[in-house]
């Protein structure tokens, strides 16, 4: 077995993962599918964050009260570095990480240069997509592992664009879902690359309570519940948003809908701290177009952009 390594509503602002760590949400009472749901109607919470710790812990946790942990994705911590983390943070602070990269990218992938371990030729051949092999579910075990020690609230599985929408790799993923164990307030997020039709992820999500995590800039997310942006810069990962991105942004999130709001590009850390700022604003309009929606968002990046951005194809 793998082993781990030696105005609006509530308004929280948080990160994703770490280079330098800084509660759970309230589930939309009507997305009873999604696993972690909380029924009971509260006001539904606004969390901005980094995808990545980019400051001491320390510092972190001044600015930011949620992180989505990268490192569980290229190789997992060991516990006690885990540990350390937990205890670190307020009881308060919430954790989701990324699934460990051997569950859903093949052993091809350039990711693989940061595992630290060296992989037998069998284990290579069987790692990745989804397989219904011994490596993919002691990758799962570990994941899970990682996710209890942190008390994390929600698992990613974010897929390379290789991983298509093919009848082999549709069904990889419903074995795997249907054969893993998870505590029930763990949510567990999917974030698919390419052309991927929306009523597959629909029909995928539905059936494995999973949360169709996406960019907004790029396309939009089939889940009617919970809300999941991980946004990877418009223009590639060196953007920096301007501030009508950040009130187009703003102005797409739902009184209604638990969000998380997660930046993943190079200037996360200015970008984040930036849109927290926005948030504390009222709503305005953006560019003299009152009501402005995420389609119509995703129409404008779209327009500037061409058909594709960030591997996603605009539906």
């Amino acid at each position: 077995m793998l082993e781990l390594n030696p105005p609006l509503p509530r308004v929280i602002a948080g990160g994703t993962g770490w280079e330098g760590p800084c509660g759970p949400g309230v589930a939309n009472p009507h997305d009873a599918n999604v696993r972690g749901s909380n029924v009971t109607e509260r006001c539904a919470p606004i969390k901005v964050g980094l995808c990545g710790f980019t400051v001491a812990l320390a510092q972190y946790c001044r600015w930011f009260p949620m992180v989505e942990v990268q490192q569980t994705f290229y190789d997992p911590p060991t516990e006690a570095v885990m540990r350390r983390w937990r205890e670190k943070v307020p009881a308060e602070f919430e954790f989701t990480i990324k699934a460990w990269q051997l569950i859903t990218h093949s052993a091809k992938s350039p990711t693989y240069r940061r595992l630290r371990r060296e992989l037998i030729p069998g284990d290579r051949a069987q790692a990745g997509g989804f397989r219904d092999s011994r490596i993919v579910f002691d990758a799962w075990e570990a994941t899970l592992a990682a996710a209890q020690i942190l008390s994390a609230t929600a698992i990613l599985f974010q897929c390379p664009a290789s991983f298509r929408p093919m009848d082999e790799n549709v069904a990889a993923m419903d074995t795997f879902f249907r054969n893993i164990d998870c505590p029930p307030d763990v949510r567990l997020l999917w974030e698919p690359r390419g052309p991927w039709p929306r009523e597959l992820i629909l029909s995928i999500c539905k059936a494995h309570g999973l949360v169709h995590v996406v960019d907004p800039f790029a396309t939009t997310t089939v889940s009617g519940g919970l809300v999941y942006y991980r946004l990877h810069g418009v223009t590639g990962s060196r953007h920096v948003y301007t501030d009508e991105e950040l009130f187009r942004l703003r102005n797409m999130l739902s009184e209604k809908r638990e969000s998380y709001v997660l930046f993943n590009n190079i200037p996360r850390l200015s970008d984040g701290r930036r849109f927290q700022k926005v948030l504390e604003k009222p709503a305005q309009t953006t560019a003299g177009n009152p009501g402005i929606t995420e389609r119509s968002m995703l129409k404008a990046a779209v327009a500037r952009n061409g058909s594709k951005t960030n591997n996603y194809t605009v539906a």
